[in-house]
């Protein structure tokens, strides 16, 4: 059993999250590749909310260049999870870049993984999102500052059920 873990974290909140995850599914035997996704020019570190280039780059659709992919290849896995934290209500242009040019190419199935302050289900619409472009996603999870813990430990049990199914 192979599982990529491809994700972006600015602050740090998303990439703590990809590594309890890691830890646990390393404990559990399970082969794990982690890919954290930069942004080609990324943003500056303070003042995030207030970044205008940011801003325009997660509300538009502009195409950016990503780095981080370079050894991922999307048929060497069981399972792919995409970890993204959300910006303005959606996620970063980092993994919409990485979504967009692995659309077609990815028959693995997905779980996804979003992160936000917010109490509000945003993994919902990355999931649809996913499914219109051809992803096989099975299952969704949003995490928020105030849940980590257990949403790690809902999502940790969901995936022990999903390999024990696919292996």
């Amino acid at each position: 059993m192979k599982i990529a873990i491809v994700y972006y974290s600015k602050t740090g909140t998303t990439r703590s999250i990809v590594n309890s995850i890691w830890k646990e599914l390393e404990k559990e035997n399970v082969n794990v590749r982690v890919f954290e996704l930069k942004h080609e020019n990324e943003y500056a570190n303070t003042l995030l909310h207030l970044n205008l280039r940011l801003i325009y780059e997660t509300l538009s659709d502009k195409t950016i260049k990503i780095v981080g992919d370079e050894e991922f290849h999307e048929d060497e896995f069981n399972l792919i999870i995409i970890g993204s934290p959300i910006w303005y209500g959606r996620e970063t242009p980092i993994i919409r870049r990485f979504i967009k040019k692995y659309a077609n190419k990815i028959k693995t199935p997905i779980i996804l993984l979003t992160t936000s302050k917010l109490d509000i289900d945003y993994s919902k619409n990355l999931k649809m999102k996913l499914e219109a472009m051809g992803y096989n996603v099975i299952s969704n999870i949003s995490i928020t500052t105030k849940n980590v813990n257990s949403s790690i430990s809902l999502l940790i049990e969901e995936l022990k059920n999903i390999l024990s199914k696919i292996s």
